[in-house]
């Protein structure tokens, strides 16, 4: 007996709903970055964190004192980063004009075939008509506030951002233990216990991914550090730093490096054979880490779909710009976790996962 029409309504109003739940959730990420880009920062830190405090708590050293030292770490961390690359980032944006002029008289070989063919174009244009020449309107823009004030502007969100950030990582450490309890109050029986072996094994596995991805990406870095500065390749630790970043967005961040290195390379170097040297390097170095590091040591448990993967950072660029991007595979990793985990969604972490999944 064929299903009736009210089955296949219901059916197509249910998928209706997820379909508007999922809009629902995409706007809400991106109208919501300001709140909601920390709190998922901070989780997925905490993550890769927490293995950390629970090693100093079996050094009888407290959750809320762990926490505080690994969070104080980690600051003095990033604050020490940035303070060791600002120099010569600094440098390379202040030289920004000076490397276009350069890049014009390197490549001028390839651009003045194709001025030559505007020109003409323009000659002919101008002998084709007949129009009497009429005054440009003139438009007056007015700046809304100058370069200092959008400065402040600029680094008064990013540091109510790091506050947000680092306030929750740190309460997301020191109160790990609370939300199982919690959990075992609202969740009577043993669903509630489930549910805590659920969410300890995603936690364990996730946090095991993202330390391995993170120990990858910073040997790459180092990898790539050190060789371009065997080539004399200026402010090398700058680049090897920006490789281990984008390293954590697969497909995309190489393509992105690769191109930066070679122009800095073209600009550095005085032939076209030694510029291109650090970004050949570079490219061997990712295929090296991408084709044999990475499946060797992560192996398949975690392989991912390359579509899957493609659209996640398209996703998450979209809604969070630049942090969408880095964060948008640890995010799809997490989804799988969650996902492998739970019986009624492991098709989606099927169709997340790659081939040997």
């Amino acid at each position: 007996m064929s299903p009736g029409p009210g089955i296949n309504l219901a059916r197509a109003s249910a998928l209706a709903t997820i379909g508007l739940f999922a809009l629902a959730i995409l706007y809400t990420f991106y109208l919501a970055q300001a709140v909601l880009m920390p709190i998922v920062v901070a989780t997925l830190l905490a993550m890769l964190l927490a293995p950390v405090v629970r090693t100093l708590a079996r050094l009888h050293i407290s959750p809320p004192l762990g926490s505080v030292i690994v969070v104080v770490a980690l600051v003095g961390f990033v604050v020490g980063g940035i303070g060791l690359l600002a120099d010569p980032a600094a440098k390379w944006t202040a030289e920004l004009p000076k490397i276009t002029k350069q890049l014009e008289r390197k490549f001028r070989l390839l651009k003045e075939p194709i001025e030559d063919m505007r020109q003409a174009s323009q000659q002919v244009e101008a002998m084709t008509t007949f129009e009497s020449p009429q005054q440009v309107p003139q438009r007056v823009v007015v700046e809304e506030g100058g370069l200092f004030v959008r400065t402040v502007s600029v680094l008064q969100l990013v540091g109510s951002t790091l506050g947000i950030l680092f306030a929750l990582l740190f309460f997301f450490l020191a109160t790990g233990e609370l939300f199982r309890d919690k959990l075992r109050q609202v969740m009577p029986g043993g669903r509630g216990e489930q549910t805590i072996n659920i969410a300890r094994d995603v936690q364990r596995k996730l946090s095991a991914y993202l330390a391995t991805v993170t120990l990858i990406n910073a040997g790459l870095g180092l990898a790539t550090g050190f060789a371009l500065w065997l080539l004399d390749m200026p402010n090398a630790i700058l680049w090897g730093t920006m490789a281990a970043v984008l390293n954590f967005v697969p497909l995309v961040g190489a393509v992105i490096g690769v191109g930066i290195v070679a122009l800095v390379g073209l600009l550095s170097f005085p032939g076209v054979v030694d510029g291109m040297l650090p970004a050949i390097i570079y490219l061997a170095l990712h295929l090296v880490e991408s084709q044999f590091v990475t499946p060797v040591i992560v192996g398949r448990r975690l392989t991912m779909n390359p579509v899957a993967v493609f659209i996640s950072i398209v996703a998450w660029t979209w809604m969070w710009g630049i942090p969408g991007a880095l964060m948008a595979v640890p995010l799809l990793a997490a989804m799988k976790v969650v996902c492998d985990a739970i019986v009624g969604l492991r098709p989606v972490g099927v169709f997340i996962g790659g081939r040997s999944t």
